[in-house]
């Protein structure tokens, strides 16, 4: 990140990200779509280090569209680690997209 950058708001944290406060939001969202609470509990710890982590000051907390990406694909090969079926995978992308798309 260079000065202009910095100067003028150009840095990596513009990034769109789902914020823990949209992140309840989700969780609704996946009850709607028949997750259980330990299902939107464990979504929830799937997704808690990129959610409340903040790297630095300048970085904002939440979940960009790379670990949202990293994650479902994380869900997908590693089948043994969760009960979630394909097509609950999918509807958690899916939701957590919306969020993402938001921001736009």
């Amino acid at each position: 990140m260079g000065l202009f950058d910095i100067l003028f708001g150009n840095s990596c944290s513009s990034k769109p990200k789902v914020s823990a406060k949209e992140f309840k939001m989700v969780r609704g969202d996946l009850s709607v779509h028949g997750f259980t609470e330990i299902e939107r509990d464990r979504v929830e710890q799937i997704f808690s280090g990129d959610l409340y982590e903040q790297v630095n000051s300048t970085t904002a907390k939440g979940v960009d569209e790379q670990e949202i990406t990293d994650r479902i694909a994380w869900l997908h090969n590693n089948k043994s680690k969760h009960t979630f079926s394909d097509a609950k995978i999918d509807i958690i992308e899916q939701v957590l997209r919306k969020y993402l798309k938001k921001h736009f």
